[in-house]
């Protein structure tokens, strides 16, 4: 009678810690899934830079943002409308703009358009330029910003924008960085 009153009390310890385990019939249950983190080209070309630009500027990534601005950058906004005509921003002040951007709850989408990649041009740089450095115009672009603390979409449509590129041979290879931006309103 002992060993059947041990078998039973196995059988029902088993079945017990079954039960607590979960069923087996059940679902497999899966880890959350984690989002991918976007992959960066190489920064071997302004195009590339460019691409990364957006990815970064949209993905809230201030770490590649600061990757693809210059030591040197400068950017500047022409506005002859506003109160003295231009603004002026450093590679810190844009790393900045998008850590706040990645902080902020109330943002929950961002854009931003230069156009089909196929139709930038890579041109000489200016005649003040070191003769190494290039430029891409984007004649049209787009940066959407949706807000919904404020219910707003802050929007720049149709700027004609300027980006200048300069090499810097590191390790033997070419890398290229955003080293002025220009916006003509």
């Amino acid at each position: 009678m002992t060993s059947r009153f041990s078998r039973t009390v196995l059988v029902l310890l088993a079945l017990f810690l079954a039960l607590a385990t979960g069923c087996i019939f059940s679902p497999e249950r899966k880890p959350p899934t984690k989002t991918k983190p976007p992959e960066y080209l190489p920064p071997n070309s302004p195009t590339n830079v460019l691409q990364n630009l957006i990815e970064s500027y949209t993905g809230r990534d201030s770490v590649e943002t600061e990757l693809v601005y210059d030591i040197a950058y400068q950017g500047t906004s022409n506005d002859p409308s506003a109160p003295g005509g231009a603004y002026q921003f450093t590679r810190a002040s844009e790393v900045r703009h998008v850590g706040a951007l990645k902080l902020s709850r109330d943002i929950v989408s961002i854009s931003l358009d230069l156009g089909p990649v196929l139709s930038w041009q890579v041109l000489p740089g200016n005649a003040s330029d070191p003769p190494d450095w290039v430029i891409i115009p984007i004649p049209a672009s787009t940066v959407q910003i949706n807000d919904v603390a404020h219910n707003t979409v802050y929007e720049s449509v149709n700027r004609v924008i300027e980006y200048t590129f300069k090499p810097t041979v590191v390790s033997g290879e070419t890398v290229w960085t955003v080293v002025r931006w220009t916006e003509n309103l």
